[in-house]
């Protein structure tokens, strides 16, 4: 008997709630069917890879020198009036294009203030065994006469970026300097028998991009 109920039921139309709930459950089926076959295909796909290497960067230099490197021009026993010049060599040793800046310093060992008496100036255009006093109005004044109570600057500004009176080289070049440290006339008494060391400072940058 239960077995005939059994079959009056499978039998039996169904109704619209049981058709839909099938309709769904059948869609559902085939939605799982073919997101399990786009997996299988999307595993399968040819690819490559080109990797581009080498690509190597080194950067350039800026360095600067001076010949000589110490003692450009010194003096002992100097009188009101006199004068003494002295060549440098400014040197791009780097890779770079730069620009330089002069500045000057002097101490005061003995506390007589012989340097705000002293008188720097430097010219460009002087060839280094003509750097002397008769031959300075060949060359061009870069800068001075400055005196040296406070650090100065004499050739253009050793602040970043171009400036008024910098010099610039290319990598590998070189120009002459002629420097020239006076004594005034004027000096008095009081500055006999003092010293001072003076410092000439060489800043250069890049010109690249500054």
């Amino acid at each position: 008997m239960d077995d005939l109920w059994a079959e009056l039921e499978r039998d039996r139309p169904l109704d619209q709630p049981h058709r839909e709930r099938r309709r769904r459950i059948g869609a559902a089926a085939s939605l799982a069917a073919l997101a399990f076959v786009g997996i299988g295909l999307s595993s399968a796909l040819f690819t490559d890879t080109q990797a581009l290497g080498a690509n190597d960067f080194t950067s350039g230099t800026v360095r600067i020198g001076t010949a000589p490197g110490t003692a450009v021009v010194s003096a002992g026993n100097m009188a009101p009036g006199d004068v003494v010049t002295g060549n440098v060599q400014v040197d791009n040793a780097g890779s770079l294009r730069l620009r330089y800046a002069v500045t000057a310093s002097a101490d005061d060992p003995d506390g007589k203030g012989l340097r705000s008496q002293l008188r720097l100036s430097i010219y460009s255009g002087v060839t280094p065994g003509a750097c002397t006093l008769g031959n300075l109005a060949a060359g061009t004044l870069l800068g001075g006469p400055t005196g040296l109570a406070t650090p100065a600057a004499i050739v253009g500004d050793n602040a970043t970026g171009a400036q008024l009176g910098d010099r610039t080289l290319n990598a590998t070049a070189s120009e002459d300097l002629c420097v020239r440290v006076s004594l005034p006339l004027a000096t008095g008494n009081a500055y006999q028998n003092a010293t001072s060391t003076v410092t000439l400072t060489f800043d250069a940058e890049q010109t690249a991009n500054n």
